[in-house]
């Protein structure tokens, strides 16, 4: 069957909020996780540093534009979570996410669902 493409959502939970917060170690999981699929970047990742707030440290956005789709990764320190939504137009291998982002962030639980998208309606 042709596809437009498979999205992975993954959600870790449980995270310590100060990994959360270190931009640079985001960028550094969100570039593994680029080489280990064999991914395409185009340009320079983009990131947001969100400010602290009442006492909380601030949360991050990055994206990878990619040559097969994008990688998108959303920290939330407030609420001890991390998002990462990967697009591909292309199939990709399956990853041991928990062990990913538990070996990044530090004990946490994840959530991975996976959305094909078909070409019908």
């Amino acid at each position: 069957m042709a596809t437009l493409g498979t999205l992975h959502v993954i959600e870790a939970r449980g995270v310590a909020s100060a990994s959360l917060a270190e931009g640079e170690l985001l960028r550094k999981l969100g570039d593994g996780i680029v080489a280990r699929l064999g991914l395409t970047v185009i340009g320079a990742p983009q990131w947001h540093a969100f400010p602290a707030r009442e006492g909380a440290f601030g949360g991050h956005t990055g994206l990878w534009l990619l040559s097969e789709s994008h990688l998108a990764i959303h920290s939330f320190p407030e609420r001890g979570a991390l998002t990462l939504d990967l697009h591909s137009c292309r199939p990709i291998a399956p990853l041991p996410w928990t062990e990913i982002l538990t070996l990044a962030l530090g004990p946490c639980a994840v959530r991975v669902r996976v959305v094909d998208r078909d070409e019908a309606p």
